[in-house]
């Protein structure tokens, strides 16, 4: 209310001095007005401290939050390890080393490592559309899997199978990105993961 009175004060001062105002002027001062109307209101807002326990309390639910995220992170990466060979065969160890050496190397380098070595093409027939009775003959799907991680992904847009492949190599990083902020949370929780521990430890050895 004070900055009401006082912008009205001013604005009567200017009437009395000049006479009259420029209406672009008088525009001027109706936006100080409704300024100070609310620059009024919001001071009288009173601002109250967060209490102790109220500061303990939004610290518990912040904990509670990361927590959750990291439970829901862990279940996404047990579910692709799941795709793995048995951890107690040699084939399993072996998927098991190379997937951990990936998943060190991208958290060091904050984003997923993609070598076009590490990638499995495999020709495939295309999937018949709805309606469809019959495969395209000159048509050729793509499935690209990456082998450090088993992630696949398919790609059946174009006639060319080498195009395909292309759009399959563009597909897989975004996967790749997703699953690796998986990791991100989980090693973000503020408690020191050990990588390899935890891998054997989500495909089954305690």
């Amino acid at each position: 209310m004070l900055g009401l009175i006082v912008c009205q004060f001013e604005l009567r001062a200017k009437l009395k001095n000049m006479g009259e105002i420029d209406p672009d002027e008088y525009e001027d001062y109706e936006g100080s007005l409704q300024a100070g109307f609310k620059g009024a209101r919001l001071k009288k807002r009173k601002q109250f401290p967060i209490s102790a326990s109220g500061k303990v309390a939004r610290k518990e639910l912040v904990k509670a939050a990361k927590e959750k995220r990291a439970f829901e992170a862990e279940g996404g990466i047990r579910k692709r390890l799941s795709n793995f060979p048995d951890i107690g065969t040699f084939e399993g160890v072996k998927k098991a080393k190379i997937y951990i050496r990936w998943v060190k190397d991208s958290l060091s380098e904050t984003q997923p490592i993609l070598d076009l070595g590490d990638i499995e093409f495999r020709n495939v027939l295309p999937k018949v559309k709805a309606g469809g009775q019959h495969h395209q003959k000159n048509r050729t799907a793509v499935i690209a899997v990456h082998t450090p991680t088993l992630i696949g992904v398919r790609n059946e847009d174009e006639r060319s199978a080498e195009q395909n492949r292309e759009n399959a190599i563009k597909a897989l990083y975004p996967a790749l990105d997703r699953h690796l902020e998986l990791w991100k949370t989980l090693t973000a929780n503020g408690d020191k993961v050990d990588i390899e521990t935890k891998v054997l430890s989500l495909m089954g050895i305690k």
